[in-house]
């Protein structure tokens, strides 16, 4: 055991490894089922920075672990259980041709190791890495409180109205399904979901607080679970427990092998009872009933194939040449309660238009991480995007290791590691989404909480420090031009 982690940590090791994907490629070339080697390939792949990290003992939930995960299941795991017969493709995929799947395991390969070589190769400067400034400020736990007890009670009346005007079983559909949301009662939407910021504040306080005055807090983020639950929302409550996981690891010890795989093996098995709980369709845990929930979150290798038999054809549509990734970056910021009449202009929409033509007005499925790349650039933007992601992925880490004990800083980077599978969903096209419905209300509320703290005057304020967002923006600008912090 001892001779095979020395060879792991040598560069012997590093040999071994290549000549065992070239072994595997061969292998791939030379099978019929291409699709089920290339899928065992993906997942070796993407196994290597987990490995990595276990035998070198490194941080288990660093952003290329987390990327690395996301990525296999969903280009690895997924397409080997579809070969198998374990799950059924959805319909709206089913108008490709079979060899695509192939080429998109292929382009899977091809995206993951352009992702490790920007990560593990890239240059980041200290300069670089400090482009995402820390400003740190007291936690004012009596504000902090007060703003989470705000959000709870808009959170619990909004969901009290919801509960009147819709049966328990439509619940979750409101929550989920855009054209539901954008009938009217949107608004409504938007305040029910305020309990997400409430437990992220939550979390804080905890991290920032004595064990002591921890009570209010845990009980508070306990809430924010039962409502996930209760609004049927996987996503929300993913977001929940990943980020508090998060806290876990680096607010108290980094978590082990054992502990990190136990710890996503029962949420993985809830989330499950949940899907199973929400579906209408079938209402036992047989082996087919849970692949088909697994798979409906993990569907970019099937709009990955579908994406390139569109560009196969004859009818392909010309590129855009940036007009997505300034759409997503512009237009789609605006919330569509502002702007009744918003056009469907961000990048999942479009693309989802090229796959599905008759797909139902305001629903779109997930495009992948390629689809807004391929249709603004073609294959030179999906590899421009996936060094992008790589490297930023790695400016984010180095800029989180100095900074990682204090309790904004961890919340920020939790929020960045579980939006990866937001990039992997439906790519920088999702950025937008994630901004208006939990970014942007989260930095509102912390600002709340710094005003209300020097309104007050200071007082019960702990000796941990969270991330001044404003005043870390302003200091972000003023470091690009004028070359300082503040």
């Amino acid at each position: 055991m001892r001779r095979a982690i020395a060879m792991l940590r040598s560069r012997s090791g590093r040999w071994w490894a290549v000549r065992a994907m070239a072994i595997a490629l061969l292998a791939a070339l030379l099978s019929r089922e291409r699709v089920v080697v290339l899928s065992c390939i993906v997942i070796g792949i993407c196994l290597f920075p987990i490995i990595r990290a276990a035998v070198l003992r490194k941080d288990l939930l660093a952003p290329i672990t987390v990327f690395s995960a996301l990525y296999g299941t969903s280009f690895g795991v997924v397409p080997l259980l579809q070969r198998v017969g374990w799950i059924v493709l959805d319909p709206a995929y089913l108008r490709y041709a079979p060899e695509f799947a192939t080429r998109a395991s292929w382009m899977s390969i091809g995206a993951i190791l352009l992702v490790y070589l920007a990560y593990y190769e890239g240059r980041i400067s200290s300069a670089l890495a400090g482009m995402l400034p820390v400003i740190r400020s007291g936690v004012h736990l009596r504000s902090m409180r007060l703003m989470i007890m705000v959000l709870l009670v808009a959170s619990a009346a909004a969901f009290a109205v919801l509960s009147r005007q819709f049966e328990a079983q439509y619940l979750a559909e409101y929550f989920i399904y855009y054209n539901v949301s954008a009938a009217g009662r949107g608004h409504i939407a938007f305040f029910a979901l305020l309990y997400i910021p409430a437990g992220f504040l939550a979390l804080m306080g905890i991290a920032a607080s004595q064990r002591q005055r921890q009570v209010f807090f845990i009980a508070v983020f306990l809430f924010s679970l039962i409502l996930a639950i209760l609004s049927r929302s996987r996503g929300q409550l993913i977001l929940l427990a990943f980020v508090a996981l998060i806290f876990w690891n680096y607010q108290t010890h980094r978590l082990g092998v054992r502990r990190l795989v136990g710890v996503a093996m029962l949420m993985l098995m809830f989330i499950f009872f949940m899907a199973q709980f929400r579906g209408a369709r079938e209402y036992h845990l047989g082996k087919e009933n849970v692949a088909r929930s697994f798979s409906g979150m993990f569907t970019e290798h099937q709009a990955t194939a579908a994406l390139l038999s569109v560009y196969a054809s004859e009818t392909a549509p010309p590129h855009s040449y940036g007009k997505i990734l300034i759409e997503d970056a512009i237009v789609a910021l605006l919330p569509r309660k502002l702007w009744a009449a918003k056009p469907e202009l961000y990048g999942s929409v479009l693309v989802t238009d090229l796959m599905v033509p008759n797909r139902q007005k305001g629903f779109y499925y997930t495009t992948g991480p390629f689809g807004a790349a391929l249709v603004d650039f073609g294959y030179t933007g999906i590899v421009i995007a996936m060094l992008a992601i790589g490297f930023l992925m790695r400016i984010v880490y180095e800029g989180f290791r100095r900074n990682a004990r204090h309790p904004g800083v961890i919340l920020w980077y939790g929020l960045f590691c579980f939006y990866l599978w937001a990039f992997l969903r439906g790519g920088f096209g999702f950025l937008p989404v994630i901004l208006e419905k939990t970014m942007l209300v989260l930095v509102l509320n912390l600002f709340v909480v710094d005003r209300l703290r020097m309104l007050s005057g200071g007082g019960d304020v702990s000796d941990r420090a969270l991330v001044s967002i404003p005043t870390s923006l302003i200091a972000g600008l003023r470091f690009l031009f004028y070359g300082r912090k503040l």
